[in-house]
């Protein structure tokens, strides 16, 4: 071996000597960039390891979809609200079948010598019974759509809200103002 074979031999030993004493004290010394944890917009591409080669898209990863579970009180809870619409459109159907029944004490009698009943009366009786009897099927169909509208969400597994925001806001207006002409026009009538 020549002289200057072994200097060469010794210099590419000496720079790997020094390559590697900096990579150790590097590990066994962290820099000050690293000692610290990254605040919210003060990364650098340099840093952990990063490159700064921007030219490879890197894909955002995709939310991971899991069926939702169904719990029992989920049906059940439909099914309770589905009743309630019954009870509701039941007490008004009741209302409407009174007021029906009732319309028959305003008929005149038939065959009698002194003029009785008031047939207007019997008319606007019978007609607050037509509206309310409509309303009744209005309040039992409403219920039925609600019910089969969400039986479908929840086999759907919808993880939405299962609220009904147009219904009961507008059975409630629609029953006060019935109520409301009911009592005006009955107000009207004694005075």
């Amino acid at each position: 071996m020549s002289a200057s074979t072994s200097s060469a031999v010794g210099e590419y030993f000496s720079r790997l000597y020094e390559r590697a004493s900096d990579m150790v004290t590097n590990l066994t010394q962290p820099q000050d960039s690293e000692s610290r944890p990254l605040l919210h917009g003060q990364s650098s591409n340099a840093e952990y390891g990063a490159t700064t080669d921007n030219s490879i898209p890197v894909p955002k990863p995709r939310k991971v979809v899991t069926p939702i579970k169904v719990e029992a009180k989920v049906w059940f809870a439909n099914e309770r609200t589905w009743i309630s619409w019954l009870r509701a459109s039941l007490l008004i159907g009741t209302l409407a079948l009174a007021l029906f029944n009732s319309a028959s004490y305003y008929d005149p009698v038939p065959g009698s010598e002194v003029p009785t009943g008031n047939p207007g009366a019997a008319k606007m009786v019978r007609g607050f019974g037509i509206v309310y009897a409509l309303l009744s099927a209005f309040i039992l169909l409403w219920g039925l759509y609600s019910y089969q509208r969400r039986v479908t969400l929840i086999k759907m597994r919808w993880p939405g809200s299962f609220d009904d925001l147009i219904g009961p806001p507008l059975v409630c207006a629609v029953t006060f103002i019935a109520i409301l002409a009911n009592f005006l026009i009955a107000l009207h009538q004694r005075m």
